[in-house]
């Protein structure tokens, strides 16, 4: 087949723009084939794309071999979307992610192996997500031929070592797991679910397994005292099978119970974030779908958790794990429009006085309100429509009314939480309220914050509200401005001059002392300040034009490439920027 052979071609030389346009434009003829038939693709195109596959991971100089490999494997993804072709692909690409997980030579540069596995991985994972949007029938099948061995590999790396226990390859292998386990019927994920948490919590993990990587001796258990720190990164693959499963698949016969210890063992083990964020979306997936069932759990949290882990005094750390565990259960409620999910956010409010876990609680808005890759209609997550939207707006005049308070410390605190609500949810959502929320905003960067991150995630929640802004029509009338396009003129040129001071490497923070900033911060600042002449006439900050263009000389000598390069497109606009 000409167009196979010209692919393959065309993975030997070296790319350019001109053969990346022909190798596409062969690409998109396969895939106009394979639609009418699979048998030149399954018999001629794909052994010529797996013949260009390395069986061993290239050398740390060998770049151009790096790039060829993943181009193959791009294209593979990209053309084995249909059954056959996709079983065929993990036929050839399973044996050489055993192969390269458990490699015969000890020489074997174990970043160069993990590369390559994970980009091994990379390629059934994408060909996979496009059949899971495409909503194909085969995707299920895999629960018994490749999870067990995928499962496998990670279990026996974790315990034995090898490229698999890196943790990208992980997350790649438990993106494959949900993936697979969202397209799985209820009545097949139950039989699955009944071998998943003995697994996990009994040590049980030859029933989910291949077995010839379970040897005999083998003790798995990522939740107990002396598990290694690479066993409990396994819990991400525990979360990848836990959140796709429907809400009618039955978790344990006692429930509350199960939860509470998953909860338990699972914060008390965890050495890091990553662990601990598994735990407690594995803990929200299950609360979400099973609220109806879990009183006693819900209650005791009630009861007991806040006063004992929150509100006592003790280890800070505990605390503010306390209050990630305290949100996640909230946000499993409140995208169901649960009944118990404003008392047990509104409980919040009663420790942002507390000097230790007061800006915790004032960030966990943040996570309230926004997005997340477990708690969605995909996973079979119980979710009501716009309920972000309906949570910011009835949260929100709460949040400006002790945003407005006069204690600075008070205000600072519901200024977080402001900043990490809206930062969180749609413009649309509170742009009927951005002349309150302008001036607080503003107030927000006078004021000492935290840490540099409270900062920027103000100034990109301002920057939001400006490209969002329709752009200035020349000749248009000052009385005909939108509402938001008012309180952008009434603020602008104070805008500009906090932009510019916050784009200088060390800026002056709301104390009046110097404070490294942090790259993030002046990029923002930057893009703010481009965007302004777009959207605010010239004769508002015309008196601002000399000033910013002498005050950007000094992002234009930052240490860092990305603020000067942002420094030079800011200088360029308010240049051009005339009457």
């Amino acid at each position: 087949m000409k167009i196979s052979r010209m692919i393959g071609k065309s993975l030997s030389l070296k790319s350019s723009a001109r053969l990346i346009h022909r190798r596409n434009s062969a690409l998109k003829l396969l895939i106009t084939v394979s639609a009418q038939s699979l048998t030149p693709i399954r018999e001629q195109s794909l052994p010529l794309l797996f013949a260009a596959l390395p069986s061993t991971p290239p050398g740390r100089e060998d770049s151009s071999a790096r790039a060829r490999y993943q181009t193959v494997l791009s294209v593979l993804s990209t053309l084995s979307t249909p059954t056959l072709l996709f079983a065929a692909l993990v036929a050839e690409l399973y044996p050489r992610i055993v192969a390269v997980a458990f490699p015969s030579s000890a020489e074997t540069d174990p970043e160069l192996s993990a590369a390559f596995l994970h980009s091994l991985l990379l390629a059934i994972k994408r060909a996979l997500g496009t059949k899971v949007d495409d909503k194909h029938d085969d995707v299920g099948d895999f629960v018994d031929t490749l999870l067990p061995g995928l499962y496998g590999v990670c279990v026996r790396a974790a315990l034995q070592g090898g490229p698999a226990r890196d943790r990208r390859v992980v997350a790649v292998i438990a993106d494959i797991i949900g993936l697979v386990l969202q397209r799985l019927s209820p009545e097949k994920q139950q039989i699955f679910a009944s071998k998943l948490f003995p697994a996990f919590l009994s040590g049980e993990i030859a029933a989910i397994c291949t077995p010839e990587y379970i040897a005999a001796g083998f003790r798995f258990i990522p939740f107990e005292a002396d598990a290694t720190t690479s066993e409990r990164d396994l819990l991400v693959l525990f979360e990848a099978s836990v959140a796709p499963l429907d809400k009618s698949v039955v978790v344990d016969a006692d429930i509350n119970a199960c939860v509470q210890r998953i909860l338990d063992l699972g914060l008390t083990r965890a050495e890091n974030q990553l662990q601990e964020g598994s735990v407690l979306r594995i803990v929200a997936s299950i609360v979400n779908k099973h609220v109806d069932e879990l009183g006693a759990f819900l209650e005791e949290k009630s009861a007991t958790f806040w006063s004992t882990q929150i509100v006592a005094v003790g280890s800070t750390d505990k605390r503010r794990q306390a209050i990630r565990a305290w949100t996640w259960i909230s946000k499993a409620l409140l995208v169901r429009s649960h009944p118990q999910s404003l008392p047990f956010i509104e409980r919040l409010f009663s420790v942002f006085s507390d000097p230790d876990i007061g800006t915790d609680a004032a960030k966990a808005f943040g996570l309230l309100a926004g997005r997340d890759e477990t708690l969605t209609k995909k996973n079979g997550a119980v979710v009501r429509i716009l309920w972000a939207q309906k949570f910011a707006i009835g949260i929100l005049p709460k949040l400006m009314g002790g945003a407005k308070d006069t204690s600075t410390n008070q205000a600072r605190v519901y200024l977080v939480a402001l900043t990490a609500l809206i930062k969180a949810v749609p413009h649309a959502a509170y742009s009927a309220e951005m002349p309150a929320l302008f001036p607080l905003l503003l107030r927000a960067l006078a004021l000492p914050m935290p840490d540099a991150g409270v900062r920027a995630d103000v100034v990109e929640t301002l920057l939001e509200a400006v490209v969002t802004s329709p752009p200035i029509e020349k000749g248009k009338p000052s009385s005909s401005s939108s509402t938001e396009d008012t309180v952008l003129s009434e603020h602008a040129a104070s805008l500009a001059r906090t932009m510019l001071s916050l784009a200088r490497p060390t800026t002056t923070s709301g104390t009046g002392t110097g404070a490294l900033s942090t790259p993030r911060l002046r990029l923002a600042a930057l893009r703010l300040l481009g965007a302004l002449p777009r959207v605010v006439r010239y004769d508002v900050l015309h008196p601002s034009k000399a000033d910013v263009l002498r005050g950007l000389d000094a992002a234009l000598d930052d240490p860092k490439k990305s603020v000067r390069r942002e420094a030079v497109d800011a200088r360029e606009v308010w240049f051009k920027y005339t009457g």
